[in-house]
């Protein structure tokens, strides 16, 4: 599986009109959500631990989702084929636990499952706090980033230099070359995946609009 998706990440990269590739466990306004708890720098000692969204991503995802890095770097790809002790972590993180002190190269431990320890991770990088599920949400956890060339519920975004719509052929078309007894599931531009977040408003809007010209 991850030598498939890593293949197929290449391909993609490699078409005509595509400018930049990445895999990820949680692409904004997707369907996967995932959380773990970390222990926040300095804070060992508490008994609570706070959660914040565990994202697994390759080392061209910031790049296909238009993501600056602010502070420091993202993933080189050493990280990402060895799954290095490496982190990114967003704005939230860092204003929550540093306030205006710089993170990088600070340290912290991200739990990892049941029954398996901590892992303590090294912060490399600080990019925005992204805007998962709706446009208008606020944020009530920090995003960590970690490096994997094939993370679980993988979703690959890709940014383009023409319309997104002319590539949807040639992906599905590189994915049956890849991984012909496997689906590739939707392809979708992130329009409209955010078009699919507004649909229940823009029916509450309308009603509310029709109700005031009854009025």
């Amino acid at each position: 599986r991850a030598s498939r998706l890593t293949q197929l990440a290449d391909r993609v990269r490699a078409l005509p009109g595509v400018a930049a590739a990445g895999l990820g466990s949680m692409v904004p306004f997707g369907n996967s959500i995932s959380t773990t708890n970390y222990t926040a720098p300095g804070q060992e000692d508490a008994k609570d631990k706070p959660i914040g969204y565990d994202q697994k991503v390759d080392g061209g995802y910031f790049a296909a989702l238009g993501v600056p890095i602010l502070r420091g770097r993202g993933f080189d790809a050493d990280e990402v084929r060895s799954k290095a002790p490496v982190a990114v972590v967003d704005e939230m993180f860092v204003k929550r636990h540093f306030g205006d002190t710089d993170p990088l190269g600070k340290h912290f431990k991200i739990g990892v499952g049941p029954d398996q320890p901590d892992r303590e991770v090294t912060i490399v990088g600080v990019v925005p706090t992204v805007k998962l599920r709706a446009l208008d949400e606020v944020a009530d956890r920090p995003s960590i980033y970690q490096p994997m060339p094939a993370p679980p519920y993988a979703a690959m975004a890709v940014r383009t230099t023409i319309d997104p719509s002319a590539l949807i052929e040639p992906l599905k078309a590189v994915g049956a070359e890849i991984a012909p007894k496997e689906s590739v599931g939707p392809i979708l531009t992130l329009d409209a995946r955010i078009a699919d977040t507004l649909r229940d408003r823009e029916r509450l809007n309308g009603l509310l609009g029709l109700l005031g010209l009854t009025a």
